[in-house]
């Protein structure tokens, strides 16, 4: 079976993609920043830890020797936010990433394009996207009413990036939107009131509040986006095109219910 090398290897994404390959029966080089602190999921048969050496060029060439494919996880820069608070920057430098990409002379490649990944809603990430949420069980936002974000499961992330990896003549060329359930504050509210049980409220920012919040909460800038720019799911059509269904939500806060609990105030 094929090998691959997977960057970001300790991250959420990499973590699942590893996972479906592994299932598949292929090998996994996993490039990670300290190879002295590799978490549990890494140490198993089949996956060979290397050492990133602060991203050098030989250490990257080392580590994909002998793969067939890369599972290249990036995180554009956003530039000052101050001057690009509704993401102008950030996008620019993920479509000159995809341009990168399209340029090379790689014999099959593959694009993915995730949106508000379901672990946000739950420690450490909501500390960083909803800050108010592990605190007060409130969901403070600047959405416009019936303004929708779009998410996705992490372990679905992974699904179709090993799904690519592993069949480059079916997903060799595309582009692949992943967004499935485009929710509302609102919704998202009341998906996780039913599955914890708790009295979850949800709180609009001011505009002074809002322009603080830019330089420390990592969703408002892509909530302020989506207020001139609003979301769309094309997920139906993806999963039946490509045969990999979505993760709900709700099915995923089920899944990980214990973590959600711990992620909320216990008196809430």
């Amino acid at each position: 079976m094929s090998t691959y090398l997977i960057t970001q290897a300790t991250g959420h994404q990499s973590q699942w993609t590893i996972e479906h390959l592994l299932i598949a029966g292929a090998k996994v080089h996993a490039l990670v920043r300290d190879p002295k602190k590799v978490p549990t999921f890494l140490k198993r048969p089949g996956v060979t830890v290397f050492d990133r050496e602060n991203d050098t060029p030989e250490a990257i060439f080392k580590a994909a020797e002998g793969c067939k494919g890369v599972f290249l996880n990036t995180f554009p820069s956003f530039g000052d936010a101050d001057s690009y608070p509704l993401m102008s920057f950030y996008y620019e430098t993920k479509h000159k990433i995809e341009e990168a990409v399209r340029a090379t002379n790689f014999q099959s490649y593959t694009i993915l394009r995730p949106t508000l990944i379901h672990h946000d809603y739950t420690v450490p990430r909501s500390a960083v996207n909803f800050p108010d949420l592990p605190k007060t069980g409130t969901l403070t936002h600047a959405l416009n009413d019936g303004v929708g974000l779009l998410h996705i499961d992490e372990k679905d992330i992974g699904k179709y990036a090993a799904a690519a990896l592993l069949d480059p003549i079916k997903f060799g060329g595309q582009e692949i939107e992943l967004g499935n359930e485009l929710l509302t504050i609102e919704e998202i509210r009341d998906i996780l009131a039913k599955v914890s049980g708790k009295d979850i409220k949800v709180k609009k920012w001011t505009p002074e509040e809002t322009k603080e919040a830019l330089s420390s909460v990592f969703l408002s800038r892509f909530e302020l986006w989506a207020n001139i720019d609003p979301m769309t799911s094309s997920a139906k059509a993806t999963a039946e095109k490509f045969g990999i269904p979505f993760t709900s939500l709700e099915e995923y806060l089920e899944r990980e219910k214990a973590q959600l609990l711990a992620s909320l105030p216990a008196e809430l």
